[in-house]
């Protein structure tokens, strides 16, 4: 079950600034996109920022007016992880084994050492 419920242009927006791994204008945010409009991507980032999704990393100069740069509080890792309220673990990882794309030798050596790790730290 979703925990936070964000709109697809929320998640589009927040994509491109994960993707693109540093600070952003409302303005290069919509060069990243043609199909987005300034007004829309404003009002976007203000929700973004209600949910503390992302916060103002600096004001810069864009042309002559100042702007405000943005970036994501939360990894997109993060983000999905936490949009689930409670998952079965095991069927999750059932599931996530038994899909068609094959998991490679080193992420099955990456996942149990992670595992290995959660063991230890209990």
């Amino acid at each position: 079950m979703l925990k936070n419920r964000i709109s697809n242009r929320e998640r589009d927006i927040l994509s491109l600034m994960w993707e693109a791994n540093e600070a952003l204008t409302a303005k290069q945010i919509c060069d990243l996109n043609e199909d987005l409009v300034m007004s829309t991507v404003q009002t976007t980032l203000r929700n973004l920022l209600k949910n503390k999704l992302i916060e103002v990393d600096e004001i810069v100069f864009s042309g002559k007016a100042l702007s405000r740069c943005y970036l994501p509080t939360i990894s997109q890792e993060e983000f999905i992880v936490k949009q689930f309220e409670s998952i079965d673990l095991q069927k999750f990882m059932t599931a996530f084994l038994g899909q068609e794309q094959k998991i490679s030798e080193e992420e099955i050596n990456k996942i149990e050492e992670l595992l290995e790790q959660a063991r230890k730290s209990e």
